[in-house]
This record gives C-alpha cells, structure tokens and sequence, in this order.
C-alpha cells in the first residue's frame, strides 16, 4: 500500500524524499552543533527536522499535497535563514540548495516569492570592491531556468 502510494503518487514521493534527506542531512549537524557548545543552533537544526516530519506525516495522513509542500517550502526557508542568521558564512551556504530545492516542492511563481523573501532582506546586500568609495548593491534574483527543467514546452530561442 505504502509502495504503491509512493510509485502512483510523484509529489508525495518527492516530499518524502525531503523529508528523509533532512532527516539523514540534518540531525548528525544538530549533534555535532550541540558538542561543540552550539545549543541554540542545534535545538533549531532540531525543530527543522521535527517540522519536516510533521508535514511529511500531515501529506501522508491528509493527502493535501498542495498545501503540504507550500508548508515544506516555507519552513524550510525560514529555518535556512534563522541558521544562517546565527552561524554566518557556515549557516549561509545551506540557503541555496533549500531555495533550489523549493522550485521542484511549489510553483515557480511561489518558490521565487519565497527566495526573493528569504534572500532580499536589507541584510543581504553584495559589497562591491571598487576603486571608489566601498558601496553596495542589494540583493537581485536571478532566475534563469531552462524552460524544459520547469515543465515548460518549447524550444529555447531567447526571450519570449
């Protein structure tokens, strides 16, 4: 029954698969974040983990997977930031795969609402190295996606 829901169903396979990666990618950073003095980052590296469960367990039990993945997305990202607040560069470099990932869990129109949320705070801004007084440049969201990795049909001309 389970294997089959899974083989029939791919959006619940994927969400699944998120939710056991974060399981297996997430807790050994939580113990080794709590061994090295870190409680705070670890008790959250937790609660990420403890959230993917519960909405992995809410899209099995309700099969709302709409509203499952949109939840996996946002909490996601609002625990990828938070860690990055906290660490710095060490936090930071998990943002990307979890915004990355975001586009295969929900719309393209809502996964980039929620990158350009999580990346575009006034907090994020580039430093530009000029010869000039030191200045900055805020966050720019750039997406480029081919049309066929978004499930678009088309051939790839330029701008439509």
């Amino acid at each position: 029954m389970l294997m089959h829901r899974l083989r029939t169903e791919f959006r619940l396979a994927l969400l699944t698969l998120f939710g056991a990666t974060a399981v297996i990618g997430i807790t050994p950073f939580a113990i080794y974040r709590f061994a090295n003095g870190q409680p705070l980052a670890g008790t959250l590296d937790l609660l990420i983990v403890l959230g993917i469960c519960l909405i992995a367990c809410y899209a099995w039990r309700s099969g709302r997977l709409d509203r499952a993945c949109l939840m996996l997305s946002l909490a996601c990202a609002m625990g990828c930031v938070t860690v990055a607040s906290l660490l710095g560069l060490a936090g930071a470099l998990w943002i990307y795969p979890v915004l990355l990932g975001n586009f295969l869990l929900v719309s393209r129109g809502k996964a980039v609402t929620i990158s350009v949320a999580a990346l575009g705070t006034s907090r994020e801004e580039m430093r530009l190295d000029t010869l000039g007084l030191e200045t900055t440049k805020r966050y720019f969201h750039h997406y480029n996606f081919p049309p066929f990795s978004v499930g678009e049909a088309g051939f790839m001309r330029g701008p439509k």
